[in-house]
């Protein structure tokens, strides 16, 4: 089945798997534009390596297109789910703020495939670079400007996202060799196997993956902050060196740590401002300032953004 007619799968639980390749396809709603500007795809990048850092999520190909975006990417974790969330939520809302309208951008479900990298990584890299000529926005997959191939020719793209040597190492590291094969695929079809709508991958990788989970649960768990609370307080406060019952202090000592805290409930579970404002004793606008504020200082502080990267909930 070609991989374009992906979507047209029954909806199926997710598999959201550590140390795993996917792939991963996010279309506007109702085939809408999802990049108007410029600034528009220069901000998602921005977002796409933030969230990308902070979830350990390698990128290794992605492609920004007019109404979707495609991703080829390596958990750590299995936290895609949560990675995706974020990303989506944070470019909608800045999207929908900037251009003064309401409503959901994206599709409600992202789509998404395990990859038998042994099998496919190679080919899917190529897929994707090629999706602008297919979609006749460029002659060739060099004059469209928002792909990572320019990465894999090595030249300065300033993204900061792209990890080549995944899919380099099979052209040992050549770089020409890999934009030859990326051009004489032009006009070739993609026509991979697609097993039970989720893996891209035939049934022998599927069958190896499931005997090594051992009947594991595989679906997307719920990533709602209400649930885990308790577990992002504990990790928190365990990182500042404090016990539960700093999350409702206001001493002056414990306030780098609500910010955290705030932070992590935020970008991390995905709970909203009032659902953490109701647990620290804030309005939804004071938790704004304090994930705003504790952000300005991930930034500026290698030591706290290492000492937060080890926060795991």
């Amino acid at each position: 089945m070609p991989i374009s007619r992906m979507c047209a799968m029954p909806r199926n639980p997710r598999p959201n798997l550590p140390d795993t390749y996917y792939h991963i396809i996010v279309r506007g709603n109702a085939q809408q534009d999802v990049f108007l500007t410029e600034g528009d795809r220069k901000r998602f990048l921005a977002l796409l390596r933030k969230y990308s850092d902070l979830f350990e999520i390698r990128i290794l190909v992605w492609c920004l297109m007019t109404n979707h975006i495609h991703l080829l990417a390596h958990t750590k974790e299995a936290n895609l789910s949560v990675f995706m969330q974020r990303l989506l939520t944070s470019y909608s809302m800045g999207f929908n703020l900037k251009n003064k309208r309401t409503g959901h951008l994206f599709q409600s479900r992202f789509k998404s495939l395990v990859v038998d990298a042994e099998e496919y990584l190679v080919e899917l890299s190529r897929y994707i670079h090629l999706n602008p000529v297919r979609a006749g926005l460029a002659a060739s997959p060099g004059q469209w400007r928002w792909s990572s191939l320019h990465a894999y020719a090595g030249l300065s793209t300033g993204d900061e996202i792209t990890e080549t040597n995944d899919v380099l190492s099979r052209f040992g590291k050549a770089r020409k060799g890999y934009l030859d094969f990326v051009l004489a695929g032009i006009g070739k079809e993609f026509k991979p196997t697609i097993s039970e709508g989720m893996y891209l991958a035939g049934k022998a990788f599927v069958d190896r993956l499931l005997k090594r989970l051992k009947g594991k649960r595989i679906e997307e768990a719920s990533s709602r902050g209400p649930v885990r609370w308790e577990d992002a307080v504990k990790a928190v406060g365990k990182a500042f060196g404090l016990s539960p019952g700093y999350e409702a202090s206001r001493r002056h000592a414990n306030s780098e740590a609500r910010r955290a805290l705030a932070y992590v409930a935020r970008e991390r579970l995905g709970m909203s401002l009032s659902e953490i404002g109701g647990r620290m004793g804030l309005t939804p606008s004071g938790i704004h300032r304090q994930v705003n504020q504790f952000d300005q200082r991930l930034r500026h502080s290698f030591l706290l953004a290492r000492k937060v990267k080890k926060i795991k909930v």
